[in-house]
């Protein structure tokens, strides 16, 4: 099947499935082993669900680097092309992501947000494709699940990442603000990062597309397991 925008590229950045090393706010909740369970989780159903849709050329940035198994079975099984997101914070990795030859409209996610799905990805390209040169999906706790920019280019980069409050409320706001309101905003989403999150997907789950393997895992989750401490 040809894909819908073969000039567009969709960027998913990921971490490597390390205990320890990922969801560890959500750790401290519900232990290290289940964390990094529910974050390969999501970005094997988000990856896979964007490599099944055929939108635009798509891209697994990888950290800390491609080589983890997990990321290999990804590039196998899936068909995505494997980059290694480099060094530096959020706003560095994105850059990275951004700013590669022969770009052309690129959007930038992660895999935390089990709402996102390839429609809600369609009508970010969609709009870049009809002109508008920023998209951004806002997330509830004040950042944001997706960034697409028409045309990339270092000047506009520099401005949206260097220097931005990473992991705070801030985020979206001052994102519009740089870009002087010249964005188009979609639906607002949330992210899955925190003990709240997982009994909401818990209690999303049927309306989500998760997958049985997703799902199973979720329904096997009992409350008392991600109980809060103390």
């Amino acid at each position: 099947m040809p894909l819908r925008y073969p000039q567009a590229r969709i960027a998913v950045l990921c971490k490597a499935p390390e205990p320890g090393k990922v969801k560890t706010r959500l750790a401290q909740k519900v232990g290290v082993a289940l964390a990094t369970d529910l974050h390969r989780h999501m970005a094997w159903r988000c990856l896979q669900m964007l490599s099944q849709a055929q939108l635009a050329r798509l891209e697994l940035w990888c950290a800390p680097d491609p080589e983890h198994l997990f990321f290999q079975q990804c590039q196998r099984e899936l068909g995505v092309r494997l980059m290694p997101q480099g060094a530096g914070d959020l706003g560095d990795r994105m850059n990275r992501a951004f700013l590669q030859p022969n770009a052309g409209s690129t959007v930038v996610i992660g895999t935390d947000c089990p709402a996102l799905n390839a429609g809600y990805v369609a009508q970010a390209l969609e709009r870049l494709n009809q002109g508008a040169e920023t998209v951004v999906g806002p997330a509830e706790d004040g950042g944001y699940v997706l960034l697409g920019l028409r045309e990339p280019v270092p000047a506009l980069t520099r401005r949206l990442f260097c220097d931005m409050p990473w992991g705070t409320e801030k985020v979206l706001k001052e994102t519009v603000r740089r870009l002087e309101g010249k964005l188009e905003l979609l639906p607002i989403l949330w992210d899955v990062d925190r003990y709240p999150d997982l009994l909401r997907l818990k209690r999303e789950a049927s309306t989500l597309a998760l997958g049985p393997d997703f799902t199973k895992l979720l329904a096997s989750i009992h409350v008392r397991t991600v109980s809060p401490i103390g």
